[in-house]
């Protein structure tokens, strides 16, 4: 690509034509694809993999440092639009590598990304920013010959994804989502075991993430020296105006996640992860629900999905476990599986992890809860609890059928090593750069976990029950929906994606 190429140029980014063509998941073959040929580079599996970090604030850095860890990839450009954060991210990288006596005084810092974009060391951009800016600078590094990580949710509207999918597809790209969940053992444990058909007809999914965002109740605040505000904004309304807890000067996570218009609120922010994971396990990928239904309305008091073969999935924690926090718990005919970051139970012991030493405890009742009293149900809890204590296992039981470390069947699958480590997740990617074929979580499954995530949050706008066409990305006779603006809305001048 030209080396005068604009930044005005690349502000206005184009995702294919107006065919709407539907894209599938298949390896990217370099030998035969026109749009690889010249800028796969990186084939050989010695070659060094050159990454840049755009958006450097608090979860930027840390998916940067997995990356310079391993041995292949140098991190070699950055970009934020705030000084303060371009100096630290820099002081970060080359104390990095000045421990481990390596020469990467080559390394550059942006203020835009447009003009990191020319630079022709990088192989691979990885996209940290807010939300609003995912999916634009997604389709910009396409156009540029850039691989792309793409932290989760990977787009900020319906529409913005299914652009960045269609980019992807036509120049040739490899792009891996930040949902590294998939590639954490309790959760891959889980979707195996989910999928392999010997749990029964999936009847119910508990997939407990937090809140949707909020409306904006933070005060004007001046805008700090060093931070380029209108950039910050990029394609978003000059209406919402700065306040540090959208973006930290001292660090910490940015704000702008829980306020309607900025962000998703925990909906995307979690269900990013869990809603993917329960997802993935229902062998839903590419897919989605059918219909969506609002606290108001559901059952269960809380945002509900439904799935074409019956199946519901509630944003809420299985009332016998007690809240256990961020999870999935997949309930089936034959029983049911729970899994979490670092905890994996479930109700029959052949379900259970080889080689992880998972913990078998014995149940108070084999079947449920179903027909106990309440003061059986407490002396059953209360048994196993004291199990759980004398063996120096972790948590206890909250009471339910199938509860965690309670009454329910045998439970399995502790694992006492905490929080794995999520370096599978980052080599899927580089080894998808040099083999030129899709890592574990591809575009099309980042935009259907977007998507779910984006359509949960306008069932909770409008306050009532929606359906939903997953092959078209459209919900059913339903203007008011379609017209939402988490489905598109008119992104401010010259930052926009424009279809050609």
């Amino acid at each position: 690509m030209s080396s005068k190429l604009s930044r005005k140029k690349f502000l206005k980014v184009s995702a294919l034509g107006a065919t709407g063509a539907a894209f599938t998941i298949n390896p990217l073959m370099a030998a035969t694809n026109p749009a690889v040929q010249g800028s796969a580079r990186k084939t050989a599996a010695s070659d060094m993999v050159n990454i840049a970090l755009i958006g450097c604030g608090a979860q930027g850095p840390g998916v940067a440092r997995s990356f310079m860890a391993l041995e292949d990839v140098r991190c070699v450009a950055g970009c934020d639009v705030y000084a303060l954060k371009r100096d630290k991210f820099t002081q970060t990288v080359s104390d990095y590598y000045s421990e481990r006596k390596v020469n990467n005084k080559g390394f550059k810092m942006y203020e835009h990304f447009e003009d990191l974009m020319l630079n022709k060391d990088v192989d691979a951009v990885v996209i940290a920013t807010p939300d609003h800016w995912h999916a634009l600078i997604g389709v910009a590094a396409c156009q540029a010959g850039k691989d792309i990580f793409v932290e989760k949710p990977m787009a900020f509207t319906v529409y913005e994804g299914q652009q960045l999918v269609k980019a992807v597809r036509k120049y040739g790209r490899v792009m891996q989502t930040g949902s590294m969940q998939r590639s954490m053992p309790t959760f891959e444990h889980m979707a195996k075991i989910a999928r392999s058909g010997v749990m029964g007809k999936i009847k119910t999914i508990y997939a407990p993430v937090g809140d949707p965002p909020h409306e904006i109740d933070y005060e004007e605040q001046p805008v700090p020296a060093g931070l380029n505000w209108d950039k910050w904004l990029g394609p978003l309304s000059t209406k919402y105006y700065y306040n540090e807890e959208l973006c930290p000067t001292g660090g910490g996570w940015g704000g702008w996640r829980w306020h309607k218009g900025l962000g998703g609120g925990y909906t995307t922010d979690w269900g990013a992860h869990m809603f993917d994971c329960a997802q993935w396990a229902l062998g839903k990928d590419g897919s989605g629900p059918v219909t969506i239904i609002p606290p108001e309305e559901s059952p269960y008091n809380s945002l509900t999905y439904v799935y074409d073969n019956g199946v519901e999935m509630i944003q809420h924690y299985d009332p016998w476990d007690g809240n256990r926090g961020n999870s999935v718990k997949i309930i089936g005919e034959n029983g049911w599986i729970f899994a979490s970051r670092g905890a994996y139970y479930c109700s029959d012991p052949a379900w259970s992890r080889t080689g992880q030493d998972d913990t078998v405890l014995p149940a108070a009742r084999v079947d449920s809860y179903v027909g106990l009293t309440e003061e059986e149900r407490a002396a059953a809890t209360q048994a196993v609890n004291a199990l759980r204590s004398a063996q120096g296992t972790s948590g206890g039981a909250q009471g339910g059928p199938g509860a965690p470390g309670g009454p329910g069947g045998f439970v399995a699958g502790v694992n006492r090593d905490g929080m794995e480590i999520n370096q599978k997740h980052y080599r899927s990617f580089i080894d998808g750069i040099k083999t030129r074929t899709d890592p574990n979580t591809p575009v099309e499954v980042g935009q259907s976990s977007s998507v779910l995530c984006n359509i949960g949050n306008i069932a909770y706008d409008l306050k009532r029950t929606l359906h939903w066409n997953p092959i078209t990305d459209q919900f059913i006779g339903d203007d008011e929906a379609n017209n939402h603006s988490i489905m598109n809305y008119k992104m401010r001048a010259p930052y926009q994606i424009d279809v050609i």
